[in-house]
């Protein structure tokens, strides 16, 4: 996460923020007060705004950089929700949730095939052990007309 591209995203709302204090700039310049307190606004209005960006900004830098850090190390990344910590922000709680959703349904997807292919497994072993019974019957029967065969030529 950069935090150009953060702050980019933040941009509406640093904006709105900015033209509203425009707009009590515009009536204390009206009502004639000392810049001073228009300063003095200008502080405890962007201050806690800004405190409030820098906070939010090194807890999902810290969340996303643990998930790129961690799927670029995994072999099967589909692991990344069993590894990864839950986060204690909303959005990342719900991307979190969606992961593992994915990774759940990803599971079920896994095993349905392998059931798929263990009961195909099944019908073949159990296809191959019924016809191994004919096949038996029918070697039983020729070594059987053969040795009838072997008795009747010794005795003539």
């Amino acid at each position: 996460m950069k935090i150009k591209e953060y702050f980019i995203s933040k941009l509406p709302y640093i904006v709105i923020n900015l033209i509203i204090y425009s707009l009590f700039l515009v009536l204390m310049s009206i009502a004639k007060m000392p810049p001073i307190i228009m300063f003095m606004l200008f502080i405890v209005w962007f201050s806690p705004l800004t405190i409030y960006i820098i906070i939010d900004f090194i807890t999902k830098k810290k969340f996303y950089d643990d998930i790129t850090g961690i799927i670029d190390k995994l072999d099967k990344k589909y692991l990344l929700t069993e590894v990864i910590k839950l986060p204690n922000y909303y959005e990342g709680k719900i991307i979190y949730e969606v992961l593992s959703d994915c990774n759940r349904n990803m599971h079920e997807h896994v095993n349905f095939h392998r059931n798929l292919q263990k009961e195909y497994r099944e019908y073949i072993e159990t296809w191959v052990h019924e016809i191994k019974t004919p096949i038996s019957s029918a070697k039983l029967i020729i070594e059987n007309s053969e040795i009838k065969e072997k008795i009747h030529s010794a005795m003539k």
